[in-house]
């Protein structure tokens, strides 16, 4: 069966004129189909503001830019004419809120502190008027900590810090069992594609977390109900991790779990099932190897159709028989970014999805030179900056003397290419995309095992349905 690779861009032009773009032969042609009509007439915007530091001290000024783009191409487009900045505390409560136009096609804009404002962990919160139209969880938010001033200079001020508190409901997933309440850790395990299949081998990944939502370490092994040790688990990044089993219909699996701390919970894994299929994704170096998981391992028995799309545009689509069981997808083309492969019946149905990162290497190259060396008190320094080509930049000055960055944190990369499309907290994003992480890869590929996707309501429209955005109206004047 011929795998199908569709140019998005070209998609799009050739959309704007046609009533059809394809026939409609399969479910695969009618997602397709859907997502660019979803596109067009519903498209999404994300933001990310650039702030100058991690944290200030209260009467300090925030200064900010917010990059505005379309979500699905990653370029800036004339949509809403208005970005709303707002500082939240720790009560949820709005502090300040600017709305801000732009300058020259530039959102930027200074937000004063006010000198007599309490300390204590708060966060930015940038968005459009169109964008409240999808669930709060995709506006961009950055938290940042407030604090006393102790020290004033003529050119620094250094603010009292404390450890930075994140308080959010982590939700990952909706398909697997949870401990919460009972102990001071929960686990949640999420069979690869969505469903455990009866007799078939298979990747289970988990996630385990403390009371406060953050990553925790964790150990142990799944028993079947004999109490016979069949697997070992243990964590290898932020609390999450992945084993390999074979489950067996009508047997029931449990999870002995242990923190660092030695306290032990026990969780049922989720119940085979021969009645559906789940969807197995293998990187390679170069394709996506993408593979029905058929219960019993047996060979298909009925067309399996796929669709492959990455923020909404689709790139491929393929027709799974017997005879062609599995198909390698081709990332050279395809740009960076968490691809979601969904897999349909013949009636349209969503069986299975499966998110896989796409990795493609650094195309801007930016460089930095000064004029000097050294510079004296009050100098005036010349910074020239250099790209390869034409961007949109901005550019902060601060002393790292007081002003610490951490590589690990959120960066305009992590974000576009993987945070803002993902739901739930994703701990030191920034971690994925340093060069000096060896296991960058295999730690994405769990993470896309037990991050949720809500971005795209792709069980609707393979209904034949938009994810109609028509509450909030598009700002335009």
């Amino acid at each position: 069966m011929k795998l199908t690779r569709y140019l998005f861009s070209i998609l799009i032009a050739f959309a704007l004129t046609q009533p059809s773009l394809l026939a409609q032969e399969n479910p695969s042609e009618r997602l397709v189909n859907k997502l660019i009509e979803q596109s067009q007439t519903y498209p999404q915007e994300k933001i990310y503001l650039h702030t100058d530091k991690p944290y200030y001290s209260a009467g300090d000024t925030i200064w900010f830019k917010a990059y505005l783009l379309h979500a699905g191409l990653h370029q800036a487009m004339p949509f809403s004419r208005y970005v709303y900045v707002e500082l939240i505390n720790a009560q949820n409560q709005v502090i300040i809120r600017e709305k801000v136009r732009p300058e020259n096609q530039q959102y930027y804009c200074p937000m004063p502190l006010d000198s007599k404002m309490l300390p204590g962990q708060y966060s930015l919160r940038a968005y459009t008027n169109y964008m409240r139209n999808i669930d709060e969880r995709y506006f961009f938010r950055k938290d940042i900590f407030i604090g006393n001033v102790i020290q004033s200079g003529d050119d620094t001020q250094e603010a009292i810090l404390n450890t930075p508190y994140y308080e959010e409901n982590t939700e990952v997933s909706d398909q697997t069992d949870s401990n919460s309440g009972q102990a001071s850790y929960s686990v949640q395990f999420f069979p690869e594609g969505g469903h455990l299949i009866a007799g078939a081998l298979q990747t289970v990944a988990f996630k385990a977390v403390d009371t406060d939502g953050w990553g925790c370490h964790v150990s142990g092994h799944i028993e079947d109900a004999d109490g016979k040790e069949l697997v070992q688990f243990q964590d290898a990044h932020a609390g999450m991790g992945s084993f390999v089993l074979m489950a067996e219909k009508n047997k029931t699996y449990t999870a002995v779990c242990e923190n660092e701390w030695g306290e032990q919970v026990r969780i049922a894994l989720p119940a085979a099932t021969d009645s559906t299929y789940s969807l197995q994704v293998t990187q390679r170096a170069q394709q996506l190897i993408v593979k029905p998981i058929v219960p019993m391992d047996a060979a298909l028995t009925e067309e399996l159709y796929m669709v492959a799309h990455l923020r909404g545009a689709p790139y491929y689509t393929y027709t799974f028989h017997a005879e062609q069981p599995y198909v390698a997808l081709p990332k050279a083309e395809l740009p960076a970014g968490v691809m979601q492969i969904v897999l349909m019946n013949a009636h349209g149905e969503c069986l299975a999805e499966r998110l896989a990162f796409i990795r493609q290497p650094r195309q801007e190259e930016i460089t930095l030179s000064a004029d000097k060396a050294a510079y004296g008190k009050r100098d005036r320094a010349h910074i020239q900056v250099k790209t390869l080509a034409n961007a949109d930049l901005s550019v902060s000055v601060t002393t790292d003397v007081y002003v610490q960055l951490d590589s690990c944190d959120m960066t305009i990369e992590s974000y576009l290419l993987l945070s803002s499309d993902l739901r739930g907290h994703i701990e030191e994003p920034g971690t994925y995309f340093l060069e000096s992480n060896r296991q960058a890869d295999a730690q994405l590929d769990i993470l896309m095992l037990t991050q949720g996707w809500r971005r795209y309501d792709i069980p609707k429209l393979c209904s034949g349905l938009l994810d109609e955005h028509t509450q909030h109206e598009l700002e335009v004047g």
